[in-house]
């Protein structure tokens, strides 16, 4: 049987599964629990969000300080990676906003509101977390999402909520809440650019004409 390590080298790392990289990361495994199953047993447990805490991935039999540091430090790069190409891709259309966020929206039991805050070219400045709960007006938090539009600095923004329902057509409140928010963004020259709607698809304020 090839093992990742070898795997790696003579097929490149693309031929390689999940459990079979961080295996690598691992190097050994414990007796009765060869690395491979202990690498699918941290993939069980774990998500790569929730794989930051040393405290915890050690609790698992055969993972040291030593290597809970190495998985928490390599999940770390791979994300700060991950957010700097994010920083140079273009943001320029409700679909390109609806795959960046519906891995982590669209399966939540609760609505949660973000918002995405961009540069004159479409390019992501920063990703804010504004309100969990019922949508609506006041759960929206104008207010902040304007302190933060001006503390970064802006161009424009899209405003993002889920349904969990998995439906994305837009209720009576979410109409009031993006028409008030599209008034304020006037007054404070700061564009709202799209208010976009993740259920199991996604709608577009700004595709039908709404803004």
């Amino acid at each position: 049987m090839e093992m990742p390590r070898e795997k790696l080298v003579n097929r490149g790392v693309n031929a390689l599964t999940n459990e079979e990289l961080l295996a690598i990361l691992l190097r050994t495994g414990t007796k009765g629990k060869p690395v491979l199953d202990l690498s699918k047993e941290i993939l069980e447990k774990f998500t790569p969000k929730t794989l930051n805490n040393i405290h915890q991935l050690t609790k698992i039999n055969g993972i040291s300080t030593s290597k809970a540091s190495i998985i928490i430090a390599a999940f770390e790069i791979a994300k700060r990676f991950h957010q700097q190409n994010l920083r140079q891709e273009v943001f320029d259309s409700p679909k390109k906003v609806y795959d960046y966020l519906s891995p982590e929206l669209k399966h939540l039991q609760e609505e949660r509101v973000l918002a995405l805050f961009m540069d004159s070219k479409l390019q992501l400045i920063k990703k804010e977390t504004i309100s969990k709960g019922s949508i609506s007006y006041s759960i929206i938090e104008p207010r902040k999402i304007f302190e933060k539009a001006i503390e970064t600095k802006c161009h424009g923004f899209f405003l993002i909520h889920n349904h969990p329902s998995g439906d994305p057509t837009p209720s009576g409140e979410d109409i009031k809440a993006t028409n008030e928010i599209k008034e304020l963004s006037k007054y404070m020259k700061i564009q709202l650019l799209d208010h976009i709607i993740i259920g199991n698809d996604y709608y577009s304020f700004f595709d039908n004409n709404k803004l």
